[in-house]
């Protein structure tokens, strides 16, 4: 059966392909073109008779490296994932020895960026449910080390004592989420925008609820929680 996919994007691909690669590189190569054909076909997972073609190699090359097109559909969604992770912690890094406020707004905007240059794997994730499952189940595993970052770099330094330590990080991995699904949905209108003044925006936000979370007071609303316990009860009802 006919390729339906135009004939220039796999001459193209095909024409890269047939360069002798490195087993790491051939691997990555194989899941680009699965990212690109999964946004096109909106299909639940890879085809690799389709990929073969693309890219002038054989279905048994491709499960040389890949078991099953899911197996496949998993290491795109990780790819990416991966590669904002590692964007996050270069901005750390190259902020390290930056005020606060400059510093979370550095990584923030690292953030934004590499979530704007993944426009194709935004749409895949919104579009797919498979790859969405997998994509939660990432930043569900993912997220914590993101927000432990952001966490290291607010001032909460004066957050202590009888004040109860765990529900102020608690409300802000809150407004955390709440800033990433806000990032997300500012991307994916994919019309023009300002992303270091998306990065202050969010900055701002964070930043605001650490000062004011150091400046609460010891209330009856505020208990220190009992041995044992997260947070009080009377906190979150």
């Amino acid at each position: 059966m006919a390729s339906k996919f135009p004939h220039h994007a796999t001459d193209a691909h095909a024409r890269r392909s047939r360069e002798r690669l490195a087993p790491q590189d051939r691997r990555a190569q194989i899941v680009r073109a699965a990212l690109e054909l999964l946004v096109e076909s909106h299909a639940l997972e890879p085809s690799f008779s389709v990929l073969a073609e693309r890219l002038g190699i054989s279905r048994n090359l491709i499960y040389h490296y890949f078991a099953s097109p899911a197996a496949l559909l998993i290491a795109v969604v990780e790819s990416e994932c991966e590669a904002v992770t590692s964007s996050i912690e270069a901005a750390e890094r190259a902020s390290a020895n930056a005020p606060q406020r400059e510093k979370l707004e550095a990584v923030l905007l690292a953030y934004i960026r590499s979530i704007s240059v993944r426009l194709d794997f935004v749409q895949l994730v919104s579009c797919s449910s498979e790859a969405a499952k997998i994509f939660n189940e990432l930043v569900a595993k993912n997220t914590p080390t993101f927000t432990e970052v952001l966490l290291g770099i607010l001032p909460l330094d004066e957050v202590k004592g009888p004040i109860c330590e765990d529900c102020i990080k608690a409300a802000l991995r809150a407004w955390m989420e709440f800033m990433r699904l806000f990032i997300h949905g500012v991307v994916k209108r994919g019309s023009p925008y300002d992303e270091e003044a998306v990065a202050r925006y969010a900055a701002d936000v964070l930043y605001a609820a650490a000062l004011g979370a150091a400046k609460l007071k010891p209330s009856a609303t505020l208990e220190q929680p009992a041995d044992g316990e997260s947070c009080p009860n009377n906190l979150i009802r």
